[in-house]
């Protein structure tokens, strides 16, 4: 593998906001096309910010314990992770994948738990509503079928996370989705940058 190179990350940050972009865009139109306002009843406190960044921890958990032992079908998903997504990650800095963690975490939460969601709960129930919005979570993620049913068993922890607090916060699973991918990001860079020095 070689170094990372610096012309990777303007079309990378490009294609990832554009995308991310979009799914909040479509987002939006479903909102708009359901009567749904994906930030009702939502509000941004310390105590939000602390209970996003506690319930930050075990996807953390998990995601590191799938990284320290790549055993059966973790290792295609480590091995894709570091090649398709590790030198592009490796070639931005810190501010990149922050301002990058941030716009996936507000984008995916908008769509699925922000509208896709209280959607589905609407017309199958809390928990049929609940279940369906993890499944197309785990879906939208599908780049291996182990990858899929980890995103989807992610996207139902996501999908309980507004409730914590009582009510419907969508600033807790973005917030928590946010840090989630920050850190992923950050410790897939060190390590692609750790192998090539």
């Amino acid at each position: 593998m070689s170094v990372p190179s610096s012309t990777l990350r303007l079309p990378f940050l490009i294609q990832a906001f554009l995308f991310e972009g979009a799914l909040a865009g479509v987002g939006f139109l479903l909102a708009f096309g359901t009567g749904i306002a994906p930030f009702a009843g939502a509000s941004l406190s310390w105590r939000v910010a602390l209970i996003s960044g506690a319930a930050t921890l075990p996807l953390l958990a998990v995601f590191l314990l799938c990284r320290r032992y790549p055993v059966g079908p973790l290792r295609p998903i480590q091995e894709l992770l570091d090649t398709l997504l590790g030198p592009y990650l490796a070639a931005c800095g810190v501010v990149d994948l922050l301002l990058l963690a941030a716009v996936v975490g507000i984008s995916e939460e908008i769509l699925f738990r922000g509208v896709a969601q209280p959607w589905l709960v609407g017309a199958l129930g809390e928990i049929g509503g609940l279940l369906a919005a993890s499944l197309l979570f785990g879906l939208a993620h599908a780049i291996t079928p182990t990858y899929a049913v980890l995103a989807g068993l992610a996207g139902l922890y996501l999908g309980i996370c507004p409730r914590l607090l009582g009510g419907y916060n969508l600033y807790i699973p973005a917030l928590s989705h946010g840090l989630y991918d920050l850190a992923a990001f950050l410790l897939i860079r060190a390590d692609v940058r750790r192998r090539v020095a």
